[in-house]
């Protein structure tokens, strides 16, 4: 049995890909956008979204993964349901606590677009120019 590396499969990032879908301007995007604040419980809506990617060509031929999705139980029937559904899911566990610890830790380069975790890398911080990025507040980590 051959096995693909895992870096020959597409990438695809859920909360990415509905944040397309959202400004898009097709009946999707409009669909998306009429719900509002609700959209996070569209199940059917959310699934159509990663539908819509693994479908293009790129993660037909060399398969994908998906992070981000799904949310609920609901979520994952419907995921089961789409045109090429996956084949292997994958559940990461860690502790809460040491999530928010590392976003709350985690800055961005502005120049190069790379992140760092100051608390583990303190030589690396001296000399650039670092800020949190919008996500990595407090208030957002807390909210989420």
């Amino acid at each position: 049995m051959f096995l693909k590396s895992i870096t020959t499969f597409i990438s695809v990032d859920f909360e990415y890909l509905l944040c397309q879908a959202w400004i898009s301007q097709t009946e999707l995007g409009e669909k998306l956008r009429s719900c509002k604040d609700e959209v996070c419980f569209q199940s059917d809506l959310l699934s159509k979204v990663v539908n819509q990617r693994i479908l293009e060509r790129d993660c037909l031929e060399q398969g994908w993964v998906l992070t981000g999705f799904p949310y609920t139980v609901t979520d994952f029937k419907y995921l089961d349901c789409l045109d090429t559904p996956p084949n292997r899911v994958v559940f990461l566990e860690c502790d809460i606590n040491v999530c928010k610890e590392r976003l709350m830790h985690r800055t961005t380069n502005i120049h190069t677009g790379s992140t760092i975790n100051v608390l583990e890398n303190e030589e690396f911080v001296a000399g650039k120019l670092l800020a949190t990025h919008p996500k990595d507040r407090k208030a957002v980590i807390n909210a989420e």
